[in-house]
């Protein structure tokens, strides 16, 4: 017999069992993830190379982590950006860009056109956006030197590389 929400309860213990059953459902703090840093369980496969990209394996470097998608405007516009910042901080930043296409040959036709100089990765999965809960493309992550997520940025727009550039400069000066 189902019970609808018009019914009314004839027993009082199991009308106070299910209000306190929904209470402690609402008043329970949400399940954290079993690793509540995302860098140690996203390992993107390299894009043109075998193997995995282990972003904690790039501890004492500055890490600048990108999304970005073959369909998406703003990550062609971002891509010169990042070529220019891997070139300016080579010796203190490292930058990976991770494509999350379903596709291979839809990341590469998208390199074809549009450079990069900096390291790729492929995530077919969606394993890496899900564990940083990327909302939209391009998402930035940026990890000091001890590998702790400092600063995250959503979008590419015209003011956006001044911005990323001033931040990105910052985290490099820190505690060096």
């Amino acid at each position: 017999m189902a019970i609808s929400c018009t019914q009314t309860y004839k027993s009082p213990i199991i009308l106070a069992a299910l209000v306190l059953l929904a209470t402690a459902a609402l008043l329970a703090p949400p399940q954290a993830h079993a690793d509540a840093n995302p860098i140690k369980n996203c390992l993107p496969q390299k894009l043109d190379a075998v193997g995995k990209i282990n972003l904690s394996d790039y501890k004492g470097k500055v890490v600048y982590l990108d999304f970005w998608a073959s369909w998406c405007g703003p990550c062609r516009a971002s891509f010169p950006f990042m070529n220019e910042l891997q070139k300016e901080f080579a010796n203190d930043v490292v930058i990976v860009g991770v494509s999350v296409d379903s596709e291979v040959k839809d990341a590469k036709s998208f390199l074809a056109d549009t450079p990069a100089a900096f390291q790729l990765a492929i995530d077919t999965q969606g394993v890496c956006p899900q564990e940083f809960g990327v909302k939209g493309m391009p998402s930035s992550y940026i990890f000091d030197r001890n590998g702790e997520l400092v600063y995250s940025h959503e979008g590419f727009r015209k003011a956006d590389p001044q911005k990323l550039h001033e931040k990105l400069t910052e985290i490099v000066n820190a505690k060096k």
